[in-house]
Parts: structure tokens; C-alpha cells; sequence
């Protein structure tokens, strides 16, 4: 039997109110080997989330401030800022490269995220680009808060064609759809009513963890 507490997507549901400084999510379910309604791929898990694993469950979670990625079997859940405190289960850990851009909330680690990214001043329609966030992998997964259809990925540093993705959910997974970006590129992805401008880092792979291909708007 599995049980959950305060999952972001269900926020009606919420019993952990840890802090209001909380409120960014500290991390996202990457893969889970069972459907169920509690807790499903690309969840946002708020820092206090318990989860219970029965025997043979699993997932993956993934830390968008500390880019650890767990493969976790078994046990009791809870969420940490930085990693998962797991017992009566297993739990794995690897870091991998990200972008703590991606945490949104943080106006200093926004900052810091931006400094790293920037290269070379872009200009578009009269006003200074920054990218935001890297992408490590050349097919980036958007994540979109705000409900949409469809996300159009334009280059700033280069002539290419706009890309289309369709949204399902709140996801935009280029990687689904046979889409790869050019290394080293700085994009906006933007879906009317939000954008981000974005990188992908001059070593992107073409495979690479959800994790590391992760841009969040």
C-alpha cells in the first residue's frame, strides 16, 4: 500500500507546512514503477513529503540544488532538501550534472546559476537575453507551472527554424518527439504567456538523465 503527504500536485491534500520558505519544490520524480494517483513521473515533491514504498516498488528522484539523482526500492520516503532520508528501503546515489537554475524560488541561486551560463551578450528585439539555465543533454525536457499546449523553442545565438513541441501536461519532452537542439545554443522556449531562455552546454549528449536535460518555467 502506498501513501503520500503534501504532493505539490495536490495541494489540497497538504498535511507537512514546514516553512513558507519551503515552497520551492525540492525535488522530481524522474521514474516510478507502478501507476498510482499519489505519485506520478515529473511530480514536484515539496522538503517534508513522506512516501511508503511496499516491497518491489521503486523510484527515482531527482534534487534540482544538490543534483543528486536516487533510485530508491522499498521502505519510508521523506524528502530533504538535498537528498532522501529512506527507511526499511534501499536507496542509491549518483550525482550528475545539472543546473540549479532550475530552482526558481532562490533569487541568489538564480543569480549564480545565470553568471555561470552567460557567454556572450545576445540581443532580441531590442533587449538583453541571458540564458537562465544548461541544459546537459541535447533534447531538453521542458517543465511548464502554467497550463499550455504547446511550447515554440526559438534560437537566439544562430539562425534555425522554430521548433513546436505539444505539451502534455506539463511537459515537453523533445526527446519523445525526435527533436535535438545544437550544442552550445541559447534558446527561448516560450509558450505565449511565459518564456525562458535557456543553454545547452557545449558537451551536451544526446542521452543524458531527466535531471541534467531539465529547463523549468
Amino acid at each position: 500500500m502506498i501513501a503520500i503527504r503534501n504532493v505539490r500536485r495536490t495541494l489540497y491534500a497538504a498535511v507537512f507546512i514546514v516553512s513558507p520558505a519551503l515552497a520551492e519544490p525540492a525535488a522530481i520524480v524522474e521514474e516510478i514503477n507502478h501507476d498510482r494517483p499519489d505519485v506520478q513521473f515529473m511530480d514536484m515533491l515539496d522538503q517534508g513529503v513522506v512516501i511508503e514504498l511496499a516491497g518491489g516498488q521503486s523510484l527515482v528522484l531527482g534534487y534540482m540544488s544538490s543534483c543528486i539523482r536516487e533510485s530508491i526500492h522499498g521502505g519510508t520516503v521523506t524528502i530533504g532538501a538535498r537528498q532522501s532520508s529512506v527507511a526499511g528501503g534501499s536507496v542509491e546515489r549518483i550525482e550528475v550534472q545539472c543546473d540549479t537554475g532550475n530552482v526558481l524560488s532562490d533569487p541568489g541561486r538564480k543569480k549564480e546559476a545565470a553568471a555561470v551560463v552567460f557567454r556572450r551578450p545576445l540581443k532580441r528585439d531590442g533587449q538583453n537575453e541571458q540564458p537562465r539555465v544548461t541544459s546537459h543533454g541535447l533534447s531538453p525536457l521542458v517543465h511548464i507551472e502554467t497550463k499550455a499546449t504547446e511550447v515554440s523553442i526559438a534560437r537566439l545565438d544562430a539562425d534555425e527554424d522554430t521548433i513546436r513541441v505539444p505539451v502534455t501536461g506539463h511537459i515537453a519532452d523533445l526527446s519523445t518527439h525526435g527533436v535535438s537542439l545544437s550544442a552550445g545554443g541559447v534558446y527561448r522556449a516560450d509558450t505565449g504567456e511565459q518564456s525562458v531562455v535557456f543553454q545547452v552546454s557545449d558537451n551536451a549528449r544526446p542521452q543524458a538523465p531527466l535531471l541534467s536535460r531539465l529547463v523549468r518555467f
